[in-house]
C-alpha cells in the first residue's frame, strides 16, 4: 500500500456569449490535488500534468507534473465565416508538491482557428507561444469540452 493516494478534482467553465452569438469568452479553471498518508507516494505515471494542446498549449505534452496542480484560462472566439472562428487566447497555471505553493507560474498564449459545424469542433489550428518559443497544433477537438468529466446518469422510475 506504498501507492494509495487520494486525488481530487475540481474543473468549471463559464462562457459569455456576446453580439448574438458572433463573439464568445470562455473563461475555465482546472485543480488537481493528491493527498497521502505518511510515508506513501504518489506513482509518477498518475501525478497530475500540465502541457498539451488542452492544458498549456506552448508547452510540450505532459511538460510539468507534481502532485498538484492549478490552471485557468480565457479564450475569445469570434465569427469569421458559418463555420470558422478566429481565437485568441492565453493558459496560465503550475504544478507543486504542496497546495501553497502553487500559482499561475507558467504562462502559454497564443491565436488559432476553429472549424465547426452548429454542435461540434471538426478541428483548430492554434499558434501558442511561451518561454521555451512557438508550437504549431493541430487538434480536432474541442479545446474546452470538459472530456476529464465524467457524468453518470441514473434512470429514476416515475409514477404519476
Amino acid at each position: 500500500r506504498q501507492f494509495s493516494f487520494s486525488r481530487y478534482e475540481v474543473e468549471g467553465l463559464q462562457t459569455f456569449p456576446m453580439m448574438d452569438r458572433l463573439w464568445v469568452v470562455v473563461a475555465r479553471g482546472w485543480g488537481v490535488f493528491t493527498q497521502t498518508s505518511q510515508g506513501r507516494e504518489v506513482p509518477f505515471y498518475m501525478l497530475p500534468a500540465l502541457g498539451g494542446a488542452d492544458t498549456l498549449p506552448g508547452f510540450e505534452n505532459f511538460r510539468f507534473h507534481d502532485r498538484n496542480l492549478l490552471l485557468g484560462g480565457v479564450e475569445s472566439r469570434w465569427a469569421i465565416w458559418a463555420h470558422m472562428d478566429g481565437a485568441v487566447f492565453v493558459d496560465s497555471g503550475t504544478v507543486a508538491p504542496e497546495i501553497g505553493d502553487l500559482g499561475f507560474d507558467q504562462t502559454s498564449y497564443g491565436f488559432g482557428f476553429r472549424i465547426h459545424t452548429h454542435n461540434a469542433t471538426v478541428g483548430r489550428l492554434d499558434f501558442a507561444h511561451n518561454s521555451e518559443g512557438w508550437h504549431v497544433l493541430w487538434r480536432s477537438s474541442d479545446p474546452y469540452n470538459l472530456n476529464r468529466v465524467k457524468r453518470w446518469a441514473a434512470q429514476i422510475p416515475f409514477w404519476p
